[in-house]
């Protein structure tokens, strides 16, 4: 992961209002994503992750060759879009309160998540350990991450698909 993360140090972690607020006072405070790890290591079996996100990055499409995993929203929108291996839209689904909740996205689907308000808070679990290099793969019809304008056109484009 790129964003600072953090591991619980009680054995029952529990997700409160506490746990939201520290989220929401970093994020502010770094103007950065975050995550609380709820399991106790990186090499745990199973991974479950409080994520914030903000709507001023972008989240590139990608794939998970070993592992699906699940998201579950607890504050904010997100948008999810499931791709093609050509890129082509297959598929999306806007987490929101009152709406959908929660969704799976399968091993080796190609899908990328939008913030679609200023921040998100989700809750994300899949089997474990990430291994940085090994699982996650980005398909070559991205546009490279250091062509900034090209990374913000389409951005913008995909967002458009949200409207």
């Amino acid at each position: 992961s790129k964003s600072p993360a953090y591991f619980c140090r009680s054995k029952v972690p529990l997700v409160d209002t506490q746990m939201m607020k520290a989220l929401r006072s970093f994020s502010d405070y770094e103007q950065s994503d975050v995550r609380i790890c709820l399991h106790d290591r990186r090499e745990a079996s199973f991974h479950d992750m409080i994520n914030l996100h903000l709507s001023t990055n972008f989240y590139r499409p990608h794939k998970h060759l070993k592992f699906g995993e699940t998201y579950h929203l607890l504050e904010g929108k997100l948008g999810i879009i499931f791709f093609d291996k050509d890129g082509f839209i297959k598929n999306q689904c806007v987490l929101s309160m009152g709406n959908v909740l929660a969704t799976r996205v399968p091993v080796e689907m190609l899908h990328a998540v939008f913030p679609l308000s200023p921040i998100v808070i989700f809750h994300e679990s899949k089997p474990g350990p990430f291994v940085p290099g090994e699982d996650v793969v980005y398909p070559s019809w991205l546009p490279s991450p250091e062509d900034i304008s090209s990374v913000n056109r389409y951005k913008k484009s995909l967002i458009e698909n949200f409207k």
